[in-house]
């Protein structure tokens, strides 16, 4: 069973045509995908700080952590910017039109919500990164 989410990728990559090598490239990307979702999915905030910081983890798994806290973090940004698009009268947190983070800039955000304790270190990594925006650029004209 093809989960709502993978259906999806499955329909953007185009993979959804019904040939053999379609359907094997298909299987490829959700089985990639299943393995992605494991291995770093459910990481908590806790989790992706201590091994982050861990001076014993290989280079390769160092860069696998920094890239998924970017595709984590540019899904925030975009979001923000697809609900301003969409006319939903709501902001969570206002970064400046001409500033582009880099992911040290999103590492050190992380680590001073962290450092501040404003979640719980068994929260998802994904709630800690979205509460960083929040933390680091604060919308100063509440209207909603």
């Amino acid at each position: 069973m093809i989960l709502h989410e993978e259906r999806k990728v499955v329909l953007l990559m185009g993979l959804d045509k019904g040939g053999i090598m379609n359907k094997k490239l298909a299987l490829a990307v959700l089985i990639v995908l299943f393995l992605v979702g494991d291995a770093y999915g459910g990481m908590t905030a806790e989790k992706w700080i201590t091994t982050y910081k861990n001076p014993d983890i290989g280079e390769k798994t160092r860069e696998v952590l920094m890239v998924y806290l970017a595709g984590v973090a540019d899904g925030i940004e975009i979001m923000d910017v697809i609900l301003e698009a969409k006319g939903h009268d709501i902001t969570f947190f206002c970064v400046p039109d001409n500033l582009a983070l880099t992911t040290d800039q999103r590492i050190n955000m992380l680590e001073a919500v962290f450092d501040k304790e404003r979640f719980k270190p068994t929260d998802p990594l994904t709630l800690a990164i979205f509460d960083s925006y929040i933390y680091a650029f604060p919308c100063t004209d509440k209207t909603n």
